[in-house]
């Protein structure tokens, strides 16, 4: 609505004065210049959250060294952050506004730089980390042979598998890890896998097929899942697909799942 000279003053002032972009004097609101007080009060309680939650989660992970990487990155980055707000909250008092917005923009610019030369040189902080290749790296590269574990130890992990499969059938869970078992059993990952490799003489994968099927087996014969197809047996069953399920069931009944159906149907 204005005219071509007002614009053109207009125009001429914010050139002149940058820090005008930021001020936002226009709100009915809030006082003149409220954005940047507020925008770096803000980010100070994001930070201080942000710290909190590092700091919590960085405690589990410090034990076997995953993500390390990760949160070596993250640390550096809230340190970063902290340019961001911290030097206008100590300052915004002391300086003028035109100061104010040179030293917030050249605290972004410096966050983005090594916020996007650390992408470059080290993506892995960008596209995440896989834990279970982290700790099958980890224990091959392992030169120490570490025994098996003790008689007591191994009747612990016993007794926690029978709590975790047997009872909870925490393998009806779709893609149900070894870390997950960690998690539920709070017995390490090395241990479980060498539990079940020398004293159950079997693998991860093997173990939890073979109580999928067994619990297959036990609800095709309560009949209580005749009105499912193949697929709807597998999922209920802890699979992913029908595929998986046919080939781990042939595996562990030397028969298909569809002819043991049938022979069950002709025996009834």
């Amino acid at each position: 609505m204005l005219d071509n000279e007002e614009k053109i003053l207009l125009i001429q002032s914010e050139i002149s004065n940058p820090a005008l972009y930021t001020s936002y004097t226009q709100s009915r609101f809030f006082p003149s210049d409220f954005y940047n007080p507020l925008r770096s009060v803000i980010l100070a309680f994001y930070w201080i959250l942000s710290v909190i939650l590092v700091r919590s989660k960085n405690k589990n992970y410090d034990k076997d060294g995953f993500a390390k990487e990760w949160f070596v990155w993250i640390k550096i980055f809230l340190g970063l952050e902290l340019l961001v707000f911290f030097p206008f909250l100590l300052f915004f008092w002391a300086i003028d506004p035109l100061s104010n917005f040179f030293l917030i923009h050249l605290t972004i610019v410096i966050l983005n730089l090594i916020t996007g030369f650390a992408l470059v040189f080290f993506p892995k902080i960008l596209y995440g980390l896989d834990e279970e290749k982290f700790v099958k790296q980890k224990i091959k590269n392992k030169t120490v042979k570490i025994e098996n574990p003790s008689d007591q130890k191994a009747k612990e992990i016993e007794s926690k598998l029978v709590e975790i499969l047997d009872r909870d059938k925490k393998f009806l869970q779709h893609g149900y890890s070894i870390h997950a078992l960690a998690v539920d059993t709070d017995i390490p990952v090395y241990l479980l896998t060498q539990y079940i490799n020398h004293h159950l003489k079997t693998n991860f994968s093997d173990l939890i097929n073979r109580k999928r099927i067994e619990e297959s087996c036990h609800l095709i014969a309560s009949g209580k899942v005749e009105h499912l197809s193949l697929l709807g047996l597998a999922e209920l069953s802890g699979f992913n697909n029908r595929n998986s399920f046919t080939l781990a069931f042939q595996k562990f009944k030397n028969v298909s799942p569809s002819m043991y159906i049938k022979s069950l149907k002709r025996k009834a």
